[in-house]
């Protein structure tokens, strides 16, 4: 089911663009901060404070005290206060947890009006300035439209379609656009300002590395500064400002606020003014706070989760804590391709691990884990047994790691000075080798079957490429020239195949000799695919009534079959024993609860 545009976002001839690809202002001097992946919400110290504020006596609240303002099966996401902070509209995918839709609570009540009825994801929803309408983001179709409803439920108005260049994941929770106080525009992700009455657009920033747009916009109390985030590279991520003057254009090239690196693949940091519009809160898992004038480094408060928002009217706090666990799952394969039995935890801890890796020989994984406290690459063997951290140096958030083809090396992805570079370490550990060299971010290596080159995705050209480098060193080469994201050689070194970008979008094969290009599955989550010599398994994102699942794409009939359904939602990492006789895939059990604190100061 999809809607036809109402109104599409038309570039406005005579627009003012800031380009602001040059150079920023060097970073302060910062202490060094833990950088925790959004997997580690529900983890060590989450835990605690979930046990900890999850039950609250009935009665007044507690100033300060953060109590829960849902408690429903599922992901409740995106909270928004009504202008007079009395109400709370959030989007929740149901107890079956099927497609998300809009809801609005009254703090007090007990069940929560549904808004929208689509049979498509309704998220990120926000009140208008003047608390009459709740627009949304209404995801159809691989595609994003912004929707305006009244807020006591009613007709609904499709004002336009997000840019293209825009990634929506239902079932990630982030700010995807905001209101200006004259109630008549917003901003979207990828700073797309547009008019809600006319539905024109224009872009307000240029961010360095056009793959990756900026995102996350809160626009200030008195609308004429938009804080935003801005990644670099995939991951990690830090608050940027932008001034407008009264016709909503740029006066300047963004400042950068903050430059702490904030680990982040997917859960944006989310940023909010406090009523006052003098401080930011934002989240990384923690929540911070920063003042938006002074200086001030970021301060972290007493609360745990994401997607912060304050009442304007009464000074309260709402954020979203996620509950849950997640781990590395082993799935046996039958000689035929098909499922040969349920899938079982492979080294159970409540950490946080992804992106495993077979060795070679089958006998051992690799994967990248925080059970330690710090991000960084384990082996145990293949039945997940005698786990033990590799001793690398650096080690600094060091992730991604892939086998040579002999065994002895491991290439992996390390964050140094602000920039992911690839770096090859010997498989028993020691000092690690840095291949890469300039400013741009190089991440998710992978070996070409004869062990003599090393892939790896690279902005060095201003969008996500792949590029190899010889596994001994030197001179690196373009090898995709129309985009190209986490690459993987065909058995044969004849072709590889890769994604285009980040987006769940799909899977392609390039021929290395002549470069000519098709695309051979539709859609694929995040990197979670793997080459084998008679065919792909890949793991299908989440679409509106289905589940992500594992599927697998054999080469003979070039038929694609569905294995299993995943009841949770699959994480970052994917792999296929040698034999191809078992699978590994990172899987989530959780959910999202929203909290509340009376009377934040």
């Amino acid at each position: 089911m999809g809607y036809r545009f109402i109104a599409v976002v038309n570039l406005v001839s005579g627009e003012k663009i800031v380009d602001d690809t040059g150079p920023s202002e060097s970073p302060p001097r910062s202490s060094k901060i833990r950088r925790w992946p959004f997997w580690a919400i529900g983890f060590g110290v989450v835990g605690a404070a979930v046990f900890f504020i999850g039950w609250h006596p009935k009665g007044k609240l507690e100033p300060g005290q953060p109590v829960r303002f849902t408690s429903y099966p599922g992901f409740e996401q995106h909270p928004s206060f009504s202008p007079s902070g009395n109400e709370i509209a959030f989007a929740w995918n149901g107890e079956k947890r099927e497609n998300f839709s809009i809801y609005v609570k009254q703090i007090g009540s007990v069940t929560p009006p549904r808004l929208t009825k689509s049979l498509t994801n309704d998220i990120s929803p926000a009140f208008s300035p003047d608390g009459r309408s709740i627009g949304f983001i209404r995801v159809s179709q691989g595609s994003a439209y912004f929707v305006v409803i009244p807020a006591l439920g009613g007709q609904e108005r499709v004002v336009a379609a997000l840019p293209s260049r825009i990634t929506v994941r239902p079932d990630e929770g982030s700010n995807l656009f905001s209101w200006f106080p004259d109630g008549r525009h917003i901003v979207t992700g990828g700073l797309e300002l547009i008019d809600t009455e006319s539905g024109e657009g224009r872009t307000l920033t240029r961010p360095p590395n056009k793959d990756i747009p900026d995102e996350a916009p809160a626009v200030s109390p008195n609308g004429r500064t938009v804080a935003f985030v801005r990644k670099s590279g995939p991951t990690f991520a830090d608050l940027w400002l932008l001034d407008l003057n009264d016709n909503l254009e740029p006066r300047a090239p963004p400042r950068r606020l903050t430059y702490k690196s904030f680990g982040d693949w997917l859960l944006s940091l989310d940023p909010t003014w406090t009523w006052d519009g003098r401080e930011l809160l934002f989240s990384d898992g923690r929540i911070w706070r920063v003042p938006v004038a002074d200086g001030r480094a970021p301060q972290t408060l007493p609360f745990e989760g994401y997607s912060p928002v304050v009442s304007r009217a009464k000074g309260n706090l709402a954020f979203v804590i996620w509950n849950g666990n997640t781990g590395l799952r082993r799935l046996p394969l039958t000689v035929a391709g098909g499922i040969g039995g349920e899938p079982i935890p492979l080294v159970p801890s409540t950490g946080g691990d992804w992106d495993p890796q077979y060795s070679p020989d089958g006998a051992r994984v690799a994967f990248t884990s925080q059970r330690s406290g710090d991000q960084r690459i384990w082996i145990s063997m293949a039945d997940g047994s005698n786990a033990l951290p590799l001793a690398i140096n650096p080690d600094t958030n060091a992730s991604g790691a892939r086998w040579s083809p002999d065994g002895k090396f491991l290439a992996f992805n390390s964050l140094t000075r602000g920039q992911w570079h690839v770096f090859v370490v010997a498989s028993s550990g020691g000092t690690a080798k840095r291949l890469t060299s300039d400013s741009a971010n190089h991440h998710l290596p992978s070996w070409s079957r004869d062990g003599k080159w090393i892939y790896f995705s690279s902005n060095a050209t201003g969008r996500s490429e792949i590029w190899r480098i010889p596994a001994q060193g030197g001179a690196s080469a373009q090898v995709t020239k129309n985009g190209g994201f986490a690459g993987w050689e065909s058995m044969d070194g004849k072709a590889l195949y890769c994604k285009k970008d980040f987006s769940d979008q799909g899977l392609w094969r390039m021929q290395l000799a002549g470069g000519t290009e098709e695309q051979i599955a539709p859609a694929v989550r995040f990197w979670d695919f793997a080459v084998t010599g008679q065919g792909i398994y890949y793991i299908s994102p989440t679409e509106p009534g289905r589940q992500a699942s594992i599927r697998y794409l054999n080469f003979a009939t070039n038929h694609t079959t569905q294995l299993v359904s995943l009841k949770g939602r699959p994480g970052m990492g994917f792999a296929v024993s040698p034999n191809n006789r078992s699978l590994l895939y990172v899987d989530f059990a959780d959910d999202e609860d929203i909290f509340l604190v009376e009377n934040f100061h």
